[in-house]
């Protein structure tokens, strides 16, 4: 695989957000989040699905 290749398959980071306390995250169909959750919990709501709850961990 070449360089130009492999730029190709590298997400590009839209937007950083970083919270203090626990949060609630709407997200669109088709829309890839990382997630780094130290202390608390998030929940993520899609549109066509039940809310996940995600606590101390890493989800994606």
């Amino acid at each position: 695989m070449s360089f130009q290749q492999l730029l190709s398959v590298i997400p590009i980071v839209e937007q950083v957000t970083s919270y203090s306390s626990s949060q609630k995250i709407e997200c669109n169909t088709g829309i890839h989040v990382l997630l780094v959750v130290r202390l608390g919990h998030i929940t993520i709501a899609s549109p066509d699905q039940e809310p996940l709850v995600c606590t101390a961990g890493f989800a994606g």
